[in-house]
């Protein structure tokens, strides 16, 4: 209820705090509620997410795990949208987390939420394991593939896990055919597409699309860095400007230090872009 309500920040996070907190007294209190909150955790804007993470980390692992063994679907769609947040900002949190999940065959899975759910799961797990991400990313896609009534979010992310396999051509497929391409987070991933395809200037065009319509800004950030790169592969002398914008929107410390790190690289002659 408090979600996206800054003057119930306060309130909100006393709430947490009694519920996955020290000595937290969770009788009455079910797995869906402290999952729950888990959940929607990532959503919260840069400082209060991370310090409320930070500060109940044992708390969230412990929850997610044990129910995850328990066999409460739940605990894998927290860890799902858990996952996307803290794969780059606390890795060995996400780590422990998947490691600590039971194994289930794909065959197995009885509905899509579950699909989905283990799929971003490996997804976010392949940025973390070089040596076994082809692996895991197979084993993702499986999952997308899997899914017997996908919806456009679905397609979303299935097209954002084919960029990353090196595929951009079989993601812009499904983006066209399967999706309203209506969205910021749509047209940001035709904009990865186009480049990863050698066509900066139609990303440009789709990127620049996104960034009118993003209204989040705890996102801005990652929009930011991709026009830096599309801009850089132009040949565009100021699109450090970018770069250096998305270092100031950056809401996650791990992000901005990357960034922090590209820029200087930049500066110094020492930075190669990703194209």
């Amino acid at each position: 209820l408090y979600k996206g309500q800054a003057e119930k920040e306060t309130r909100a996070t006393q709430l947490v705090d009694e519920m996955l907190g020290p000595g937290a007294n969770t009788d009455g209190l079910t797995y869906s509620v402290l999952l729950g909150v888990i959940e929607r955790l990532p959503s919260g804007s840069g400082r209060w997410r991370a310090a409320l993470i930070d500060r109940h980390a044992a708390s969230i692992e412990q929850t997610i795990v044990s129910a995850a063994n328990a066999g409460a679907q739940h605990a894998f769609d927290a860890f799902a949208a858990l996952g996307r947040y803290i794969s780059l900002e606390r890795p060995e949190m996400f780590r422990s987390i998947f490691d600590g999940l039971p194994e289930v065959e794909l065959e197995r899975l009885q509905s899509d939420r579950e699909r989905a759910a283990r799929a971003e799961i490996f997804c976010e797990a392949a940025r973390l394991s070089p040596a076994s991400a082809v692996e895991l990313r197979e084993k993702a896609r499986a999952h997308y593939l899997a899914i017997v009534k996908p919806m456009q979010f679905h397609h979303q992310r299935h097209a954002e896990l084919l960029i990353d396999m090196g595929k951009p051509e079989d993601a812009e497929t499904i983006l066209r055919q399967k999706t309203s391409l209506d969205t910021e987070w749509l047209e940001r991933l035709m904009a990865r597409c186009r480049l990863g395809q050698g066509d900066a200037d139609g990303a440009l065009k789709w990127v620049d699309s996104a960034l009118a319509k993003l209204s989040a800004e705890r996102f801005r950030s990652e929009f930011l860095e991709l026009r830096h790169d599309i801009r850089s592969a132009l040949g565009e002398e100021d699109a450090v400007m970018d770069l250096e914008a998305a270092v100031a929107a950056s809401q996650k410390e791990n992000e901005r230090l990357r960034l922090q790190r590209k820029l200087d690289d930049l500066r110094v002659g020492n930075f190669s872009p990703p194209f």
